[in-house]
């Protein structure tokens, strides 16, 4: 994916175009409904949330979290490999330590 980002003013108030309380973003697309139902079970919050197009992508926004303080929310499978290096306790950064698998029964 390209360097093209929001700045942080704009990804602050991205939320206010959807109408939510805050912005999630997630890995990929089939991270969506997962953490949607973990948000709508677990949370009063209403939340809009976005896939970023990968791994690589979602770091970007992880470090951003922190060197410019943006007021997201990442939210991260247990599957992402970032997860050696605990420095990211941020309240922010949303972590499933569970890793879901499907089971074919025939």
């Amino acid at each position: 994916m390209d360097d093209f980002h929001y700045s942080a003013e704009a990804e602050n108030v991205m939320n206010l175009f959807y109408q939510a309380e805050a912005m999630v973003y997630v890995e990929g697309p089939d991270d969506i409904c997962f953490w949607e139902i973990i948000f709508n079970k677990a949370s009063s919050l209403k939340v809009e949330i976005k896939d970023v197009g990968g791994c690589e992508e979602l770091k970007k926004y992880i470090d951003r979290v922190t060197d410019e303080d943006l007021q997201i929310i990442i939210a991260c499978d247990a599957d992402f490999t970032t997860f050696e290096n605990e420095e990211n306790a941020d309240s922010r950064i949303v972590k499933n330590l569970w890793s879901l698998h499907r089971k074919h029964i025939y």
